[in-house]
């Protein structure tokens, strides 16, 4: 007993019980037993694969969006680029109206590398972001760097004179 006690604290241990549980078609064990994996595991990049696991499983096979944000937000600690957790948690938490953490998941991703096509996008989705929460400077910033981004963009630069015609 107390062989399987301590098993179930190992980090591989807990790895491979997660994926015996998953080849038997035990999600919900699976999806468990990988967050136990992860907290046990001593390597961070190794810790986020294992939350990252469990996050899938719980978004797209047990529909538990909340558990799948919690294991999300530790992976992209880690790395916010591992796979496709940054997009993935993305769309949960605007799926959860959580604006202030979507804002704050955009600006963690424009401190990492980028191509300027995709510092605009990210900028546009602040500045959307922003206006619908009424913040008016905040929301003309965002959309500024979007256009140094992409100045020939059309959408930013009806959206800046937009703004600049609701401010008066």
């Amino acid at each position: 007993a107390d062989a399987l006690s301590s098993a179930r604290e190992h980090p591989l241990a807990s790895e491979q019980l997660a994926r015996l549980h998953r080849a038997a078609g035990d999600t919900r064990a699976a999806a468990h037993t990988f967050e136990r994996a992860a907290r046990c595991s001593a390597d961070p990049r190794r810790a986020a694969a294992l939350h990252y696991t469990a996050a899938v499983l719980f978004q797209d096979e047990l529909h538990d969006p909340e558990r799948a944000i919690d294991n999300l937000l530790l992976t992209s600690r880690a790395d916010l680029l591992f796979a496709d957790t940054f997009t993935r948690l993305l769309q949960l938490l605007a799926r959860a109206g959580r604006k202030q953490e979507q804002l704050a998941l955009l600006e963690a991703r424009l401190r990492a590398p980028h191509e300027p096509h995709l510092g605009a996008m990210l900028h546009w989705e602040r500045y959307r972001l922003y206006l619908e929460r009424g913040e008016l400077d905040q929301a003309q910033s965002a959309l500024e760097a979007s256009l140094e981004d992409d100045p020939e963009s059309k959408q930013g630069l009806a959206a800046l004179a937009e703004l600049h015609l609701q401010r008066g």
